[in-house]
């Protein structure tokens, strides 16, 4: 566990609460420090940030007990339902496919949502072994997706996605941290991602995890026959 503490409070009164998250963890809610060795752990991560100077060992602090267990792992197929409906969550509004329907409405027996899914189901193909989940306490919270060229040594990833509940918790930064280690053990040279103008997160995010603008592209679409009348 980190003793990097990016957000702590305290109360001034003898039996002090603490609410915090640590990197990889977070803690909410209070138990008697003598309660597991989790909890003096935190205690002292706690006192590294406040060490406060009427604490002494011994005294009675609560802190937080929940322990968030996060872990990213290797896709396996029976994941890929799951991926497709956290896809359909977290791409409506940094989507193409929804751009296109919100212009020209649903077209044919497939709506956008199905179309974006779709791409899922091409990335687990193309390559299962470089697709990796992420699970917090069990659930599966988000997922990243890689392509392969060793011709080029260029390596993708094509689709990246963390449900809301779980966002700010640094799962995105461990995706591409693994994507990038898996991407770099194959032999490529370089990652490429993209993202749409339209997603703050996205164009804000990639830059701090390394990744320099090289180029912008505007996508076109015309229908192919005039509408019936």
């Amino acid at each position: 566990m980190s003793a990097d503490l990016s957000r702590a409070t305290a109360k001034s009164n003898p039996q002090k609460t603490c609410n915090f998250s640590s990197g990889d963890i977070t803690y909410q809610g209070t138990a008697h420090v003598k309660s597991s060795s989790l909890v003096a752990q935190t205690v002292s991560l706690w006192n590294l940030a406040y060490n406060p100077s009427n604490e002494q060992p011994g005294n009675q602090i609560h802190v937080c007990i929940e322990k968030l267990k996060k872990m990213i792992r290797k896709y396996k197929p029976s994941d890929l339902q799951t991926l497709r409906q956290i896809t359909a969550i977290c791409f409506e509004k940094v989507s193409i496919d929804k751009n296109i329907e919100d212009r020209f409405g649903r077209i044919g027996d497939m709506d956008w949502k199905e179309r974006k899914m779709s791409h899922i189901n091409d990335d687990a193909a193309a390559n299962p072994d470089g697709v990796f989940v992420a699970e917090v306490d069990g659930e599966i919270a988000g997922y990243i997706t890689t392509r392969i060229n060793h011709e080029t040594q260029i390596g993708g990833i094509p689709n990246l996605a963390v449900l809301p509940k779980f966002q700010r918790r640094g799962l995105g930064r461990q995706l591409i941290e693994k994507a990038l280690a898996y991407l770099q053990a194959e032999g490529m040279l370089y990652a490429r991602i993209e993202t749409l103008d339209q997603n703050p997160i996205g164009a804000h995010f990639y830059p701090n995890m390394g990744f320099i603008e090289v180029a912008r592209q505007i996508h076109y679409i015309q229908p192919l026959s005039k509408p019936k009348v």
